[in-house]
């Protein structure tokens, strides 16, 4: 099986999945109380609660509340991303050093052969993209992407799948880190699979698909 080295540029992410870099990231915000003194008003025998103002706090035994991860930086992302319906061409090619793929007939970018007994795959990931956005209280920050991708080829289809992580540089910005996943499926236009691993030809992919890890 092949070592990944590198696969796609940033221009070759934002590209693929029609991501929309955007400054004007939604902020998300949650307002609890904490209660760890006098009757908590409930038919248990502690006297330690804590009340959420949207409803979704967890209590335990020290009054403390544990929230979800705040992910409001990826969630914004993927609200781009699944706002648009950009559905791409990806082309992949066959060199003397690997495969090379372009993305609507411009850019090309390197690619790295993954293969097993049953699979067909080009798979990689590449270093940390520098971009700057709105953290969860609408500061902005700087935050890096650092994406990595699998392409799964079966005859004429393919199937997609970018899972992007975000981190604020420096750490520790509200709605980081988090991560989303982008995928996609595509049908081959150009060229033969033939038998065998062969994922060299045309391919169209339908519109991506954004979701985002809790």
């Amino acid at each position: 099986m092949a070592v990944i080295v590198r696969l796609f540029t940033a221009a070759s992410v934002i590209a693929l999945g029609g991501f929309a870099a955007t400054s004007s990231m939604l902020a998300c915000s949650s307002t609890s109380t904490t209660v760890t003194e006098g009757d908590d008003d409930d038919d248990d025998d502690d006297d330690s609660t804590t009340k959420d103002a949207g409803g979704g706090g967890a209590k335990d035994d020290a009054g403390s509340t544990k929230e979800p991860p705040n992910t409001a930086v990826c969630d914004a992302y993927a609200a781009a991303g699944n706002s648009q319906d950009t559905r791409r061409q990806i082309t992949i090619a066959e060199t003397a050093n690997g495969f090379l793929m372009t993305i609507d007939g411009v850019n090309d970018y390197a690619l790295a052969l993954l293969k097993a007994d049953d699979r067909c795959q080009l798979a990689g990931g590449e270093q940390p993209i520098g971009q700057k956005t709105l953290d969860a209280n609408e500061k902005e920050i700087d935050v890096k992407l650092s994406p990595s991708h699998l392409f799964d080829f079966d005859g004429a289809k393919v199937s997609s799948k970018t899972v992007m992580f975000v981190q604020s540089d420096p750490a520790g910005a509200p709605g980081t880190p988090c991560t989303m996943v982008i995928a996609t499926e595509g049908t081959r236009t150009g060229g033969d699979a033939g038998a065998g691993c062969n994922p060299v030809g045309t391919y169209a992919l339908d519109k991506a698909v954004y979701t985002v890890s809790k």
